[in-house]
């Protein structure tokens, strides 16, 4: 299935997705997924841009949810966790989303950021870098602040405490 893809008020090409992107199966594709990939995966689709240090404040946060005891689709595996709708983002088979979606399906292996999410997972995993997790679960781009405030991402604001996130694109939470 071929694509267009229009940015600005321009036609600058035409994309071909793979078919699984699109419609219902999205979610098995990912399931079947190792929950390793699936950290890397999130971690990538969701810090693209951000220094390694965002990175591993984000890759922290389902493990949080998991161990402030937060049940996802009844139980607190990894998989459920990140999987769970509107958890994060990146895993999101709306429109707006496809570009980014097809990306982390399909990862460049050379990619800088691609590198860093794997090695990112694969410490977070052995855990190496414990001492920078400060209990974060929620995280979201400093510039839906205001859409946070307005309780319109489906989190109270009143329940999250800010994390200093100095210098980073995203501001980190711990929920209270």
């Amino acid at each position: 299935m071929k694509k267009s893809i229009l940015v600005g008020t321009g036609l600058i090409g035409s994309l071909a997705f793979p078919s699984y992107v699109f419609g219902s199966s999205i979610r098995e594709i990912l399931e079947r997924k190792p929950e390793d990939v699936l950290l890397a995966m999130m971690i990538y689709g969701e810090t693209s841009g951000c220094i390694p240090l965002e990175k591993l404040f984000a890759g922290f946060t389902p493990f949080n949810r998991i161990e402030a005891g937060k049940s996802y689709f009844g139980t607190t595996s990894l998989k459920n966790v990140l999987l769970y709708p509107k958890a994060y983002n990146c895993f999101d088979d709306s429109e707006k989303n496809k570009k980014n979606l097809t990306r982390i399906l399909s990862p460049n292996k050379k990619d800088k950021e691609w590198i860093e999410s794997v090695m990112i997972t694969k410490g977070i995993l052995r855990r190496d870098w414990t001492n920078y997790n400060q209990g974060q679960t929620h995280f979201y781009d400093k510039k839906l602040k205001k859409l946070l405030e307005q309780k319109k991402l489906g989190i109270n604001p009143n329940k999250l405490k800010p994390i200093d996130s100095k210098g980073f694109k995203h501001q980190f939470y711990r929920e209270i």
